[in-house]
């Protein structure tokens, strides 16, 4: 019982970890889509005229419902739900994952290691802009815990905990849970080929459950995928234009596929041998994702965008950095130089030297996360529920906005905001950051986005990100340009301080400043709505 106590503080020490390095975010970044539209199912008098909630709110369920539904239960816990919804599923996907890697490497401060790694300095490294943890709580955290559980219960071959486990990730993130259920799938195929039919029965049964119940949902998602026709070269240039490192192999950096690549290799060599189950994985991972780069890259065709496959590649990164330590183990132990035994403190049964280091180098991250929530560090922030962090000058602005500005009012705001939304709890024209998944909203965005900064995909500078080119954009605004927009249901504006234009002020802090777009003589009242 000692023994199991200390490894769940191992689990609990580890995520503390990761939030100390990696900070937590509530409100903005991803939370721009999600947490907006929990707002809205909340209360569906918020967000009138927002162009992304709207779009969400007119097809649903959509890929968002599920979560977001569940979410909008919560009332005034939300930021405590979310939270501990991100611990639990963290939490879960380190326990899932550690176990996996037991089935390899005997060690299990070499399985710590192996997380460590694909946690730590390989989360840098990824094909499709994917990982398999977000430092905040959306649809493919809970998926890929699910998932990753998904994959244990299939290498045990218990097949009903796996086809429960699929069918709840795909509802919750179609794609990854989709994605996971592939890939186990093929692993079962591989691993019990050699067996005949009998083998494979149990397999088969669960997937022809999961498949009954995911394709009817998976249909009506991607019926409103297509649900208007846009061209598919306007739809490729709309992807290269805001979401390419997702999507587009050859945008996803020279120095991933050099890093990843080789370390795919080494997985696919060791797992020939140790495991046909994982083998199959590789081979369900990499087989279409050549068929995926020869359409999307020889033939520049988007016909395959909607299985977005390169996020497949998560789970061949976890499963290759067991591989090389697997290797590395029995090379240690052949050599009689691997002395790590005694760091094995979350299985010693008393309270050691190390156990004592470990809870209190964790109390002392938890305490430095809490008196510094705006980080030590770069832009690492830690917006815990318990936290005081909503000075951020852009959570402020927002508070203060949702105060003075009225509920029906339109904003535009500099491409990299994310979080004015969420506090805010009003309307915008258009974001950067948030993109609806079917064909017909992306080109109303790519317009709207052309509309308010000027940018499209002749013009786009892929040497930095879209979010920074946009702010650029935005600023040289001028307010000829501003008024020139107002025909389009815009009423106010969130600027940075530094952007100075002839409107009454709203509201203001020392980054922010909001402009009511109007002019003396120019009546807000007879703004039209927005188109």
């Amino acid at each position: 019982m000692k023994a199991q106590i200390n490894h769940y503080w191992a689990l609990v020490s580890f995520y503390v970890a990761l939030l100390f390095f990696r900070g937590y975010t509530f409100g903005g970044s991803d939370h721009v889509d999600l947490l907006s539209y929990t707002r809205y199912l909340m209360q569906p008098d918020l967000y009138p005229h927002d162009f992304f909630v709207q779009q969400l709110a007119e097809r649903t369920p959509n890929e968002r419902t599920a979560l977001a539904w569940l979410l909008a239960q919560t009332g005034n816990l939300l930021e405590w739900v979310c939270f501990l919804l991100h611990a639990t599923a963290t939490l879960a996907l380190l326990a899932a994952l550690y176990r996996i890697a037991g089935l390899f490497i005997q060690r299990s401060v070499l399985r710590w290691a192996a997380l460590f790694i694909l946690f730590f300095p390989l989360s840098f490294f990824n094909l499709g802009g994917n990982d398999v943890y977000y430092n905040l709580l959306i649809n493919s955290s809970l998926a890929k815990a699910l998932g990753a559980w998904a994959f244990w219960y299939a290498l045990q071959r218990q097949w009903a905990g796996w086809a429960a486990l699929c069918t709840v990730a795909a509802v919750l993130h179609p794609v990854a849970g989709s994605q996971v259920f592939l890939l186990s799938a093929a692993g079962g195929v591989a691993s019990g080929w050699s067996g005949g039919i009998r083998a494979l029965r149990g397999l088969g049964m669960a997937a022809t459950a999961v498949l009954a119940a995911l394709i009817p949902y998976g249909g009506w998602l991607f019926s409103h995928y297509n649900s208007a026709h846009v061209s598919p070269d306007l739809l490729y240039e709309i992807v290269d234009f805001r979401i390419a490192h997702h999507f587009i192999p050859a945008r996803m950096g020279s120095i991933n596929y050099g890093l990843l690549v080789p370390l795919f290799t080494v997985g696919c060599l060791f797992f020939w041998q140790k495991s046909r189950f994982v083998l199959g994985v590789f081979a369900g991972s990499l087989l279409p994702l050549l068929v995926y780069i020869a359409v999307t890259e020889g033939l520049h065709s988007p016909a395959l965008f909607a299985t977005q496959w390169f996020k497949t590649t998560i789970w061949l990164k976890f499963f290759s950095v067991v591989a090389v330590v697997a290797f590395m183990e029995r090379f240690l132990t052949k050599k009689e130089i691997y002395q790590f035994q005694r760091w094995r403190f979350w299985e010693k049964r008393h309270l050691s030297l190390e156990n004592s280091i470990l809870i209190v180098a964790t109390a002392a991250l938890m305490a430095i996360m809490y008196v510094y929530p705006q980080g030590l560090v770069g832009k690492r922030t830690y917006q815990f529920p318990f936290s005081h962090w909503k000075n951020d000058p852009e959570v402020d602005i927002a508070q203060q906005a949702a105060q003075l500005t009225p509920p029906d009012a339109v904003f535009l705001q500099p491409g990299s905001v994310s979080a004015f939304k969420y506090f805010s709890q009003r309307s915008s024209y258009v974001d950067i950051k948030a993109v609806v998944h079917h064909q017909a909203g992306m080109a109303a965005w790519y317009e709207r986005v052309g509309k308010v900064y000027g940018l499209h995909h002749a013009n786009r500078d892929f040497g930095q990100s879209l979010y920074a080119q946009s702010d650029a954009a935005f600023g040289q605004l001028t307010a000829r340009d501003f008024l020139a927009l107002r025909p389009l249901g815009v009423t106010h504006i969130l600027a940075y301080r530094s952007q100075v234009l002839p409107f009454p002020v709203v509201a203001q802090n020392d980054v922010f400043v909001i402009y009511r777009l109007t002019l003396p003589g120019l009546s807000l009242a007879k703004a039209p709505q927005p188109e």
